[in-house]
């Protein structure tokens, strides 16, 4: 059985590819772009500003909400930020414990999966 993501669940990991995009060209715009220098200060809070919302957005919500998890008879292989980083696997005794939660949003109903390991979530 693997993971099933639903249209809704690409969107954080889209946003982070526009908002990487978008930063990336304001910065090179910024840098090169020497007609509207007296607003340097306003362009700079700017670029902070489109920087501390794409590491929000890729590390705050595509790494912990994009997991790609696959369940087989012989192990349990979880993957971060859709598989894009390195795949840990678990034999399905060593994990101790698990919580199933559906939760209700304007979007319809969603589904987590918790599985814990010595207390904490995987």
């Amino acid at each position: 059985m693997k993971t099933k993501f639903k249209i809704k669940g690409f969107l954080p990991l889209l946003l982070s590819i526009l908002f990487t995009t978008i930063t990336i060209f304001f910065a090179i715009d910024l840098f090169t772009n020497s007609i509207e220098q007296d607003k340097i200060f306003v362009r700079l809070i700017l670029l902070v500003f489109l920087l501390f919302t794409m590491t929000w957005l890729i590390l705050g919500e595509v790494k912990n909400k994009f997991i790609k998890v696959e369940f087989s008879d012989d192990k349990i292989s979880v993957a971060k930020m859709g598989g894009l980083l390195p795949t840990k696997e678990f034999i399905p005794t060593e994990i101790d414990g698990w919580k199933y939660s559906i939760l209700t949003s304007n979007g319809g109903n969603d589904e987590y999966l918790y599985l814990y390991l010595d207390g904490k979530k995987l």
